[in-house]
């Protein structure tokens, strides 16, 4: 994945509920690749501490590039030499077509309608670049 190692990845089935990915970077250029088995999905993404929240489409099929990167200037000092999290969910069409406000403003409701689908299957995978 354009010279970046592969550090953690994790397959899910569950929608709706978020899930923890812990990882250890081993340097500040670390990047994710979120792929859904269904079209249509839409990931939500929270970073440790949650100071930032993103919400987009998630991926179909084969990457081909990461998702997202960190650089110098997106991370803490001590990033590199301490354990890491992210908190990933997936949202099906019909649970919620918001942005990320509306979302957060109505995340009791979405906690109450947590769906398990068969063939919903998520991965993550966090890599690093040396």
């Amino acid at each position: 994945m354009g010279g970046a190692e592969a550090l953690h990845a994790e397959i899910h089935d569950v929608l709706g509920k978020g899930v923890t990915v812990a990882f250890r970077p081993t340097g500040v250029h670390t990047g994710q690749v979120i792929r859904c088995a269904e079209p249509g999905m839409r990931v939500l993404v929270r970073a440790e501490g949650w100071l930032e929240t993103t919400m987009g489409p998630c991926r179909t099929g084969e990457a081909d590039r990461l998702d997202a990167q960190n650089s110098e200037r997106s991370v803490t000092p001590d990033w590199p030499v301490k354990p890491q999290s992210i908190e990933v969910r997936i949202l099906p069409p019909d649970m919620v077509n918001t942005g990320v406000r509306e979302f957060l403003d109505d995340h009791d409701r979405i906690e109450d309608e947590i769906v398990s689908r068969t063939g919903a299957r998520w991965t993550v995978s966090r890599y690093d670049r040396p």
